[in-house]
């Protein structure tokens, strides 16, 4: 099984290289972090996966009223994805649900139609209509490596159980995220059963300072703290 991961948002240059030296293993680079994160600009994926050694995970989302998307934005974030791919970006997040509120497959497949490099699917899945039923269907997209969630909606503090499941039932690597403080962490850590599956932590806002910058300690206190 693979070290364990903590997984920094990163909106800026500043962000990216404080998440690296507090040590944590990947950034998820979004912009409009208050729409709950958009595809960032092409120029800053360029600038931070040139600048930093740890992985940076690229969010795909073109709007924010949704998860259902239309087939023009489909297009958008196949084109996006293709052009990340080529730009040297080693992973993409994204989540595609159809009407039913269902993982939409076949949409997720024609997205990632030419892509060859790790999927992260994002907690569109909390917004789904039966989680546990979205993490049987994931495990048919051997693109996606890890499913981002809180187990539902809100905070993830208050679906421990429903994520113990996932981890159960997913051929994915299960990402912890929404809500996290050095609290929550430590309840994380005692609640769910490592014998079953390790999983890795996502903190956003938590491990900014009062400006809203990614704080390098911070974030080192958090990674020291998930691996203890």
């Amino acid at each position: 099984m693979n070290k364990k991961t903590v997984e920094i948002i990163a909106q800026s240059f500043d962000d990216a290289i404080n998440a690296q030296k507090g040590g944590a293993a990947r950034v998820e680079l979004v912009s409009a972090l208050s729409e709950g994160g958009l595809t960032p600009s092409f120029a800053m994926i360029e600038q931070i996966i040139k600048n930093i050694d740890i992985e940076v995970a690229v969010m795909l989302r073109p709007m924010s009223r949704s998860f259902c998307y239309e087939k023009h934005y489909l297009d958008v974030m196949k084109r996006d994805a293709e052009v990340f791919q080529d730009m040297g970006v080693k992973r993409l997040v994204l989540g595609i649900l159809d009407k039913e509120g269902n993982v939409d497959l076949g949409a997720l497949n024609y997205v990632l139609e030419n892509i060859n490099i790790d999927v992260t699917f994002h907690r569109a899945i909390d917004e789904s209509r039966n989680i546990l039923e979205s993490v049987r269907t994931l495990n048919k997209c051997k693109k996606v490596t890890h499913i981002l969630t809180s187990g539902g909606a809100g905070k993830a503090v208050d679906h421990l159980d429903i994520i113990r499941d996932m981890i159960k039932i997913s051929d994915k690597r299960i990402m912890i995220g929404s809500g996290l403080n050095f609290d929550v962490l430590d309840k994380i850590k005692k609640e769910i059963d490592y014998n079953i599956r390790e999983y890795d932590v996502h903190f956003g806002t938590f491990a900014q300072d009062s400006n809203g910058i990614v704080d390098e300690k911070k974030v080192r206190e958090i990674v020291e703290r998930f691996n203890s």
